[in-house]
């Protein structure tokens, strides 16, 4: 469950991005929330946690920082494993594009990522079983309700924000990779 770290990121920022991700999921702050309060997009969040430096500008990240209540050079202890959470709401996902709970597929040429219903949420609900993410339970632009589909039925925004520099090809690995562990049929 712990950050991965990109090639690009000095030690520095990956030790940033780190604290963002452990200090957000120990407050219980999905990526939407946190980005909706430092008034940027949820995708934005998204990358710079999983290593694109340029993802957020400075003034951002010090205020995101500053909402999760840590300072710069504060460390973070990892989340317990073994802690429920209680009262979660029926439909959730993960935001992160290229873990197993997730699906891709390509409609006309765009690329797209839709909640793995074989894939189930661990501590009750509130966490992904297979990344640790805490999960998204709106959408990340208009925060209305979730439906079953990849995309927000009210405003057409993609739940998960596939990053620019993968190709359909990488759909098939995807698929190859979850058929292997169990997770879409056939």
């Amino acid at each position: 469950m712990g950050f991965r770290h990109s090639v690009g990121m000095t030690g520095t920022q990956n030790t940033m991005a780190q604290q963002v991700i452990e200090a957000r999921r120990r407050k219980g702050v999905t990526q939407s929330e946190l980005a909706h309060q430092i008034d940027c997009k949820q995708s934005a969040i998204s990358m710079f946690e999983r290593g694109h430096a340029n993802a957020l500008a400075q003034p951002k990240i010090e205020a995101a920082l500053e909402f999760l209540g840590i300072p710069a050079t504060a460390i973070i202890v990892p989340l317990p494993t073994g802690e429920l959470e209680k009262g979660s709401p029926t439909r959730r996902y993960c935001p992160v594009f290229d873990c197993p709970s997730n699906i891709p597929f390509s409609v006309q040429g765009a690329l797209l990522v839709q909640p793995n219903p074989l894939a189930q949420p661990t501590h009750a609900g509130r966490y992904c079983a297979h990344c640790g993410e805490l999960l998204e339970s709106q959408c990340p632009e208009c925060a209305a309700p979730l439906n079953p589909g990849a995309c927000c039925v009210c405003c057409g925004t993609a739940y998960v924000n596939i990053p620019p520099n993968i190709d359909k090809t990488w759909i098939d690995t995807q698929h190859l990779r979850l058929r292997a562990i169990g997770l879409l049929a056939g």
